[in-house]
């Protein structure tokens, strides 16, 4: 995919699908996460309902369930929050997107807005001497332009 792209949609009936996609697929996403976090409590406690430590886990065999789980649940919501279903920075899921290919996810053009509007308040600050911050500020903004 380009460095940059914006998925915008100006029909209002096109709108109205798009976010029912969206929301769709985040439900979709909860209902999974919540799957997999079922089946991990059942793996946390004993038939008598007392947690079990890492360490029972292991002598009884269910820990690497356990953790392919916990990872299985971290890919999901790590891959669905970097889709172009929601926005990266505030989650928004109802407004067009922006693809930002350094960072590999969408953001909201509202959000694009404000951060290449920090970004230029970094410049300015760096231009007068005043900005103190770590320069990794300043790279997420210029990733925009």
């Amino acid at each position: 995919m380009k460095n940059k792209r914006i998925i915008a949609v100006k029909n209002p009936r096109l709108r109205k699908i798009r976010n029912e996609y969206r929301n769709l697929w985040s439900v979709a996403e909860s209902a999974e996460w919540r799957r997999l976090n079922d089946e991990m409590e059942g793996l946390s406690f004993d038939e008598d309902e007392n947690i079990l430590t890492i360490d029972d886990m292991k002598r009884i065999g269910t820990l690497e369930r356990f953790r392919s789980l916990q990872e299985n649940q971290s890919d999901l919501r790590r891959a669905f929050r970097r889709s172009i279903c929601k926005c990266s920075s505030c989650g928004r899921a109802d407004l067009d997107m922006y693809y930002n290919k350094p960072y590999n996810s969408w953001f909201c053009l509202d959000c694009v807005q404000k951060i290449i509007n920090g970004y230029a308040n970094i410049i300015t600050k760096k231009a007068l001497g005043t900005y103190y911050c770590d320069d990794d500020d300043g790279d997420f903004g210029e990733s925009f332009l």
